[in-house]
């Protein structure tokens, strides 16, 4: 959904002389799908709630991947690609890097992978941890990101909607590291 929806923007900024910068492209995001995705939550009854994301936004207002395109990608403009261009420039490889980043998504935003599978508490809970992680004063290295992958394979939980705006981010790093097109 959202790499789709990023390469349908950038298509369609080129398409029309725009800018194609990280900015205009969360902007399309927002202003493409934003009122429709909004109002498409909006309309939800508890009962025809199916998605995980649809039944995370009834309970606790947090709509997922479509709230977070319907806003722009916030939890990815205001910290994932913030951080990776930090961790990058401290010298971090791109995978090292990434697996911090990926640490951050997880306290900043409610995967609704984690609350499908231990619900809106354990989804809080591990948003909590990550954050606490995060902002120690070292931070978590290979063994202990290693550790954390270990348990959340004993708790059956699955970040995917946080690995999903890792792509994200990934994605919009690129785009504005690429060399300038020849004249």
């Amino acid at each position: 959904f959202s790499l789709g929806l990023l390469a349908a923007g950038l298509g369609w900024l080129y398409a029309n002389d725009r800018p194609d910068d990280t900015e205009a492209l969360l902007a399309f995001c927002a202003e493409c799908c934003g009122g429709q995705l909004r109002e498409e939550l909006e309309r939800l009854e508890v009962s025809a709630a199916l998605t995980a994301g649809e039944r995370l936004y009834r309970e606790s207002g947090h709509g997922g991947v479509r709230s977070e395109a319907a806003a722009g990608y916030p939890s990815v403009r205001g910290h994932a690609l913030p951080a990776l261009r930090r961790f990058v420039d401290a010298g971090l490889s791109l995978n090292d890097a990434g697996a911090l980043t990926l640490l951050i998504l997880l306290g900043e935003t409610r995967d609704s992978n984690v609350y499908a599978r231990g619900g809106l508490k354990a989804a809080d809970n591990l948003a909590a941890a990550m954050r606490r992680l995060m902002r120690r004063e070292r931070l978590p290295e290979t063994a202990e990101i290693a550790a954390l992958n270990a348990e959340f394979i004993r708790g059956n939980i699955s970040p995917g909607g946080a690995a999903d705006l890792l792509a994200v981010t990934f994605f919009l790093y690129f785009l504005a590291e690429r060399p300038a097109a020849a004249p």
